[in-house]
């Protein structure tokens, strides 16, 4: 419901939406705590793993 919630958000610049879903999705999938995850960068995410 949250998540549903998050994709009828008002999209201010076009991303409102997008932003609020990926995060609280990464939240819940990964057991970060909200400032874990805000802090997160370019850097952290290793997309060789992903292929």
């Amino acid at each position: 419901m949250l998540l549903k919630a998050c994709g009828e958000l008002k999209a201010i610049n076009g991303l409102r939406p997008h932003t609020y879903m990926t995060l609280f999705g990464l939240l819940s999938c990964t057991g970060l705590r909200i400032s874990e995850a805000i802090k997160l960068t370019n850097g952290d995410v290793d997309l060789d793993i992903m292929y």
